[in-house]
Formats: C-alpha cells, structure tokens, sequence
C-alpha cells in the first residue's frame, strides 16, 4: 500500500503540473486569439478554435487523471495513513480543479 501512495503522488503531481502548464501557456494564448478576433486582426478562426481545443483536451486531461490519482491516493491514505498519499489527495483536488475550471469553462 506504500508504493501505491507513492504511485498515486506522483501521478497527482503530473497531472497537477499539466494542468498549470495549461493554465499558464495555453489558455493565455487561447485568450490572446480571442482578444485578436475581437478587434479584427485575426480573420483565420481555425487558429483560435485550434487553441480552444487544446486547452479543453489538456483540461480533461488534468481532471480525469486527477481523478484517478485521488482514488489511488485516498485507497492508500485510508488503509496505510502514508504522507505521499495525504499529499498526493490534495495535488489531486487541486488537478481536479485546475480541470473543471479549464475543460468545463465553469468560470468563463
């Protein structure tokens, strides 16, 4: 149960960093096309929609993975109390939020 805390930190890390990645790159520049569209200097809307995908695809990514590193984290929390786990539960809500916030548009 101690290597699947461990297991389940580290995937909750990664996705966890996906979706801050995401947040600081890919959703900026999908914001800066939109800015474009707005003011008429960006006539090709394929670029704009190419970005928005993106940043929904690595958005679900970060929500789904979080999800999954929260299951295997809070197995190993429950059974075992291991700190990488407890840690681990909390990258996930942050990953899982990171998701709703980015695949969803809850706060667009």
């Amino acid at each position: 149960m101690r290597k699947l805390g461990i297991i389940g930190f580290v995937t909750a890390i990664l996705f966890l960093i996906a979706g801050l990645v995401n947040q600081q790159i890919f959703v900026r520049q999908a914001n800066i096309y939109s800015l474009m569209i707005e003011r008429g200097s960006l006539s090709n809307l394929s670029v704009y929609t190419k970005a928005l995908d993106k940043v929904i695809l690595i958005g679900e990514f970060a929500l789904f993975g979080g999800a999954i590193a929260l299951i295997i984290c809070s197995i190993s929390a429950v059974n075992v109390k291991n700190k990488f786990a407890i840690i681990g539960i909390f990258a996930a809500i942050g990953s899982i939020l990171l998701g709703l916030i980015q695949a969803t548009h809850l706060f667009s």
